[in-house]
């Protein structure tokens, strides 16, 4: 079974309802670019930005996810302005995780399409 869609909302609507376990990951994405961007602004303490670094590592992070939260561009300005080492190299890490990251990989829909 194929599917097609005429417009990138359809697909958007369709891997939403066909996954919604991505839209908890998206949700959770934007709460913790929301956090990133906070402790940015008040300069808090190193510890706290590694650890929603290393929280944004640990989840399944789709194309589409980030291209729909923005956290990249988050995630590389932490990384530009920030002086401490161990954050720079935290955000260079996830960074380059994602670069390896493109429209064709293997997102939840694709695999569901295959099984079809």
């Amino acid at each position: 079974m194929k599917f097609s869609f005429s417009t990138p909302s359809q697909f958007v609507h369709f891997q939403l309802k066909m996954f919604p376990f991505q839209r908890q990951i998206e949700e959770k994405v934007i709460k913790l670019s929301l956090k990133l961007q906070r402790h940015i602004k008040r300069l808090q303490v190193k510890e706290s930005v590694i650890d929603l670094l290393d929280e944004l590592q640990n989840l399944r992070i789709t194309y589409n996810i980030l291209q729909r939260t923005g956290i990249r561009e988050t995630v590389l300005e932490i990384q530009e302005m920030v002086s401490d080492e161990a954050i720079s190299a935290a955000a260079k890490v996830l960074l380059g995780k994602w670069d390896n990251l493109s429209e064709g990989d293997l997102s939840e829909a694709n695999v569901m399409c295959a099984l079809m």
